[in-house]
């Protein structure tokens, strides 16, 4: 048989190192979401008990290096589970904690532009027509007031928020 250089790259029956490679981060970074996740939403996911319980001792691990060894480990224990499922439902988690820090900073802005300029009120009202006015109008002041002082209970400021941050 005669060899043909031509069609041999060399390469074709190995896998690309590089991908690999990206691969197995892509799978460090999901094991680094699973152990960040609180145990019941852990509980709500549908996952191999190895897996589980590897995420269950990763808690109990304090040593730097033990650490990195372990999270190796889950990487290479999601390697023979498909993830596509688990890195949807981890993505809709990062995109509501997205979209409910967005809504935080929203309503911190309304409370800081309202004590500053009092008069935008009707700017925020015609974007949140479930806010009243008029209950508002007399919060607003005493917040303005607390800031001017600078007393450190800012009950008016904190109650101010919480409305700001329902409403929006």
């Amino acid at each position: 048989m005669e060899y043909d250089h031509e069609s041999d790259d060399g390469y074709s029956g190995r896998p690309n190192k590089s991908a690999a490679k990206r691969e197995m981060q892509a799978l460090q970074e999901l094991a680094r979401q699973l152990v960040e996740l609180a145990p019941s939403e852990l509980s709500r996911l549908s996952l191999p008990e190895r897996v589980q319980v590897a995420v269950e001792e990763f808690g109990r691990i304090k040593a730097r290096e033990a650490i990195r060894r372990h999270m190796s480990y889950l990487a290479k224990l999601l390697r023979d589970y498909p993830v596509d499922g688990l890195e949807e439902l981890l993505g809709d988690r990062e995109k509501k904690a997205q979209l409910e820090t967005a809504r935080f900073r929203r309503a911190e802005m309304w409370r800081e532009r309202l004590i500053r300029q009092p008069d935008t009120l009707q700017d925020l009202v015609s974007e949140a027509p479930a806010l009243d006015a008029a209950s508002l109008k007399p919060l607003i002041e005493q917040a303005a007031r607390e800031k001017a002082s600078g007393v450190k209970s800012k009950g008016a400021g904190k109650t101010l928020f919480r409305l700001l941050f329902e409403a929006l």
